[in-house]
């Protein structure tokens, strides 16, 4: 088969005239030109199915039901004195060792737990130095330091004076529609703080679910005398089935039940600890106590703690690949915070009793008693781009697929052909 006999056989706008010696500069020029404008078109149209293959539209707005968040008090990590003289007795200690030294500094130890905490450099080594000589690691100590639940309870009914002025009223009401949640939380500002049992730091509003590492989030600071109003709404998106067959590349998200590397599903904020894992082990090869032990990386040392503190801080949402799970709920807070004066009165009957310039009132609002919902649907499938592709070859060349599937048969009988022409077989005569 020549070439003129494969141009009149092909079913294509034009390909006839390229045989004809008089039109054929001028078809091959206008067939050129059709050719570039359908590349062009081709490339913009597989560029926008990875680029904007999802887009989210709103499915509904009111639900009947809708999951109260999870109000957590986060504490400072402190240990009282009685558990310092409790740890200090039972450890032993080396000839040259200076015992008042050691316990001025031993609440350091927290260092290691609490990215709050200051530290002191050659402070930490010398109690790591000390915790080496009773064969005891960091964690093991952190431990005998830090006082049990039950502990707690009995310090408090053993010592009622403890906290010199309780709350006498403890609201969680008008909880309902149009409600939300207030609560007053004591804190004790007459004694110094390494004698309170618990320094109340943060707040932090959560949706109850799987948490399979207790990861502090950066909450709302919480001093005495302050009253911080909490607005709490959530979003939910949902996935179509045809968005779910897309690849996590091009749909941008993932599921709920795609593992990490790591952990048996996918949430953000375990994707961000991986990363924040990862991080911490490339630039200063050790691992931080309370990140899980799956990378055989020693725990970081005095030296090493300022780097991974810095190697936490410093990263940002960009840095890591994290995107929110496509059919997850997404968490809507907003704080607003003002100091309480004493000195004006109050028509709220919730401020009856209290020492207002000694606790922390935090009052938390739901937005209403409904939940928006927005369903992800793909926006250009794989169905979709094969049919357009189809149109593009259509409009410009006036060819289907199929005939492009016929051209490649085509110019492959053709090679065929011209291969076994130039055979040269041996013939006897």
């Amino acid at each position: 088969m020549t070439w003129l006999e494969l141009l009149k056989e092909a079913q294509f706008h034009g390909a006839a005239r390229l045989g004809d010696l008089r039109h054929r500069y001028l078809w091959l020029l206008a067939q050129v030109i059709f050719f570039g404008c359908s590349v062009t078109v081709v490339y913009v149209t597989v560029t926008r199915f990875f680029s904007n293959p999802t887009y989210i539209v709103k499915l509904a707005t009111v639900l009947p039901l809708k999951t109260f968040p999870t109000v957590i008090v986060c504490p400072e990590i402190d240990y009282y004195q009685e558990k310092v003289d409790q740890f200090l007795n039972d450890i032993e200690y080396p000839p040259d060792a200076n015992v008042t030294y050691i316990r001025s500094i031993i609440r350091q130890l927290a260092a290691f737990y609490s990215q709050k905490v200051h530290y002191n450099v050659k402070d930490l080594e010398y109690i790591k130095q000390l915790l080496d000589y009773n064969e005891l690691d960091v964690e093991t100590a952190g431990l005998m330091l830090t006082a049990s639940c039950e502990e707690t309870i009995i310090k408090e009914l053993k010592n009622p004076g403890y906290i010199q002025e309780p709350v006498k009223q403890m609201h969680i009401n008008n909880i309902g529609k149009h409600y939300g949640l207030n609560i007053a939380v004591a804190q004790n500002v007459t004694k110094p703080p390494v004698n309170l049992n618990l320094a109340y730091k943060w707040i932090s509003l959560r949706n109850p679910g799987h948490m399979y590492v207790d990861i502090v989030a950066n909450g709302t600071p919480l001093p005495p005398g302050i009253e911080i109003w909490s607005g709490f709404a959530t979003e939910t998106i949902q996935m179509s089935e045809e968005a779910r067959n897309l690849s996590p590349k091009v749909r941008r998200c993932y599921l709920t039940e795609e593992p990490l590397k790591y952990f048996p599903i996918y949430h953000r904020r375990y994707c961000v600890l991986e990363c924040e894992m990862e991080r911490i082990a490339a630039q200063c090869g050790c691992s931080l106590l309370h990140h899980p032990p799956v990378l055989d990386k020693p725990l970081c040392g005095p030296n090493q703690l300022g780097c991974a503190r810095a190697a936490t801080l410093r990263f940002g949402v960009n840095v890591c690949n994290c995107p929110l799970a496509c059919d997850k709920e997404r968490q809507l807070t907003k704080h607003f915070t003002f100091a309480i004066d004493p000195t004006v009165p109050f028509f709220d009957p919730f401020y009856k009793n209290l020492t207002l310039e000694k606790v922390s009132i935090i009052r938390l609002y739901l937005h209403g008693y409904s939940k928006t919902v927005y369903s992800r649907r793909s926006y250009f499938s794989r169905v979709n781009l094969f049919a357009q592709l189809g149109g593009v070859f259509n409009v410009f060349f006036g060819c289907s697929v199929l005939t492009l599937l016929e051209l490649i048969i085509l110019f492959w009988r053709y090679i065929r052909d011209t291969s076994v022409a130039d055979q040269t077989w041996p013939f006897r005569h």
